[in-house]
C-alpha cells in the first residue's frame, strides 16, 4: 500500500451496546496533507489513537456496558483497505441505563462551503444524559468538547503525519474533500434525535 498526499481515509469506529443488542458506528473522513511515514500499521495506529482519544471525551455519556467493537479504515482514494482492528473505548455511565437504541445526539460540522457539512451521531447515550427530550447541560458540554476536538487538524500519534478532518464525496469518479472550518465552528443539536441506518454499513446495525 502506498499512502499519498491528498489521499482520503474513511475511518469507521464501531461501538457495541449489549443492553440493547445494538451496534452503532461513527464514520469520519480525513485527508492526508503531510506524510512522514506511510507504514501501513503506523497509519492505522494513528487513527486507532485518534478515535480512542476523541471518544474518551464523551465516555461518561455512554452506559458502562457500551464497548468498542472494532475500527475499520479505508483509503477511498486508492480503494485500499487497512482492515479491521480493535480500538479502545468503554462507557463509564450507569450500567444498562441506555436510551432507546435509535436515539442519538447529533453534531454538525461545517465547512467553508455553504451546504457542505458533516453530520455525526453519538448514541444511544445513557438515560440520565437527557431530561424531557432535551440534552442535559453536562451532556451538551461534553458534546461540545467532542466537536471541538474532532474539528482539529490531527498530527498522527505514531507517524506525525498530518490529517485534515472533513467531508468527502465522489464527484465524476474523483473523491472531493472539504475540510471542516474551525473558524465557523460546529453545532450540537439540543433535541434528542433519531439515528437510523440509511446505507449498508453506516449508522445502526
Amino acid at each position: 500500500m502506498a499512502l499519498g498526499v491528498n489521499d482520503v481515509l474513511r475511518v469507521t469506529a464501531q461501538i457495541r451496546h449489549p443492553s440493547s443488542a445494538t451496534r452503532t458506528q461513527g464514520v469520519f473522513h480525513y485527508q492526508v496533507s503531510d506524510i512522514v511515514s506511510d507504514v501501513f500499521a503506523d497509519v492505522r495506529q494513528d487513527m486507532l489513537d485518534r478515535m480512542a482519544a476523541a471518544y474518551d471525551i464523551v465516555k461518561a455519556l455512554f452506559s458502562s456496558d457500551a464497548v468498542s467493537d472494532g475500527m475499520k479504515m479505508l483509503n477511498v482514494s486508492k480503494k485500499e483497505t487497512y482492515g479491521k482492528k480493535a480500538w479502545t473505548f468503554t462507557g463509564t455511565g450507569s450500567p444498562a441505563e441506555e436510551l432507546p437504541p435509535q436515539t442519538a445526539a447529533e453534531i454538525l460540522f461545517y465547512t467553508a462551503d455553504a451546504g457542505r457539512f458533516g453530520r455525526k451521531y453519538l448514541g444511544p447515550l445513557e438515560e440520565p444524559s437527557q431530561d424531557s427530550g432535551l440534552w442535559a447541560a453536562g451532556t451538551l458540554a461534553a458534546l461540545d468538547a467532542f466537536g471541538v476536538e474532532m474539528m482539529k487538524v490531527y498530527t498522527g500519534s505514531t507517524t506525525t503525519n498530518t490529517y485534515l478532518p472533513g467531508v468527502a464525496r465522489k464527484v465524476a469518479g474523483v473523491w472531493n474533500f472539504k475540510q471542516f472550518a474551525e473558524a465557523i465552528g460546529h453545532f450540537s443539536v439540543v433535541n434528542v434525535r433519531t439515528q437510523r441506518r440509511r446505507t449498508s454499513g453506516f449508522g445502526l446495525t
